[in-house]
């Protein structure tokens, strides 16, 4: 999951915080909060995705293209 979790929060920061809110002047507290708030999500949606599945999203696409064939997520 470390690696789908890096890009999801790379694509959040860009889309939230440089479309959504590229008008605001947001204060560093209050972009730590930002950063709290999509960590929180991210822990969230984590366990329950490894709850289900032995790789996130990301690292199976990962593997897939590595072995040049689909390979079976795992579910746990």
């Amino acid at each position: 999951m470390a690696l789908t979790n890096y890009l999801t929060q790379t694509a959040f920061g860009l889309l939230v915080l440089g479309v959504l809110l590229d008008d605001l002047d947001l204060s560093r507290s209050g972009i730590a909060m930002f950063v709290v708030a999509v960590w929180a999500v991210q822990l969230w949606w984590s366990k329950a995705w490894l709850d289900r599945f032995a790789f996130g999203p990301v690292e199976w696409l990962w593997r897939c293209a590595t072995y040049r064939r689909w390979q079976p997520i795992h579910a746990r």
